[in-house]
């Protein structure tokens, strides 16, 4: 890989067949890595997350909080208050957390061009080409992210970070305050529509009833696709602490036994006299599951989406 002589021997401490000597190698491109989520570039399902959140509860508030006398409308923005910014703080906190490996060193640079094609991480040492370091084993190298994370879940791309051992159990309370949030605005914007109806409550003197009937069925209209997509991610990732499985290995697992599943097809099946093809004898071994699967920068919405979701989800 280097274009030119080293004359110090490599070790251990070292990237494997990288230039030891420090010098770049020609080609070698600067190590970009996402400390937070907040770095750009942004995702877009990140900053469409920030319009809908914002403009969710700007409707609850103007047009539903409104409708109600005291007695009612106190109460009901109270519990979305809680629930609004118990959300925005978690959202928040798993955005700016860094997850990644406590050995991997964030401002690392190589001083060779990586090998194409090469697994980040060696199953065999738990070393990382990527970040030069050894990790622990149940660290993953986010290609989204640029480093390792221990007890890697997934990338989320609605918070444009890592969810991993330090911010899963953040980020699975943030998906409770969300998924309650979400649903609470759903239940109170559908009674709304049912009052209005029925002229039980009327909106201030400053809002047009029509315009009122447009931004509540605006709201109504946004939040049950977004309670589809919230409640089956949290209800995932309820089946996954359930399996005291990660998302990355939920995953991995379902892959391998679709490669299974294929091999027994294949097995079953007669060879045709043109099928030159070998089949498979032996099970992947989870090296070469992790080698072939893909890559897991997601938020799931669901069982094997792409997400993020995490995802992200997620």
């Amino acid at each position: 890989l280097p274009t030119h002589k080293c004359t110090k021997p490599n070790d251990l401490n070292e990237m494997p067949g990288c230039c030891c000597c420090g010098v770049p190698s020609k080609g070698a491109q600067p190590r970009k890595v996402r400390k937070h989520g907040f770095q750009t570039p942004f995702d877009p399902l990140q900053v469409l997350s920030w319009f809908l959140f914002v403009g969710f509860g700007f409707i609850f508030y103007f047009f539903i909080g409104t409708l109600y006398p005291l007695a009612v409308g106190i109460p009901l923005n109270a519990v979305h208050t809680i629930l609004f910014l118990g959300t925005a703080f978690l959202d928040l906190y798993c955005t700016l957390k860094d997850p990644s490996d406590p050995n991997v060193n964030l401002n690392y640079q190589p001083t060779s061009v990586p090998q194409q094609g090469r697994h980040a991480i060696d199953r065999d040492t738990n070393f990382c080409w990527v970040c030069n370091v050894f990790v622990d084993k149940s660290s993953k190298h986010c290609g989204k992210c640029n480093k390792c994370v221990v007890q890697f879940d997934h990338h989320c791309k609605w918070l444009n970070s890592c969810v991993g051992g330090r911010t899963y159990r953040p980020f699975f309370v943030f998906l409770c305050t969300c998924a309650g949030l979400i649903l609470y605005e759903t239940i109170a914007a559908i009674a709304s529509l049912f009052l209005l109806a029925f002229e039980l409550v009327m909106p201030i003197a400053l809002i047009p009833i029509i315009v009122e009937y447009i931004f509540v069925g605006l709201l109504v209209a946004l939040l049950i696709p977004a309670n589809y997509l919230i409640l089956e991610l949290w209800f995932f990732h309820v089946r996954l602490r359930y399996k005291r499985m990660t998302t990355y290995e939920y995953l991995l697992h379902k892959q391998h036994m679709q490669l299974e599943n294929q091999l027994a097809a294949r097995k079953a099946k007669p060879l045709k006299a043109k099928d030159t093809r070998v089949v498979p004898t032996t099970t992947p071994t989870q090296c070469e599951l992790e080698m072939t699967a893909m890559p897991v920068a997601m938020d799931p919405a669901g069982p094997g989406t792409d997400h993020g979701h995490g995802h992200g989800h997620g």
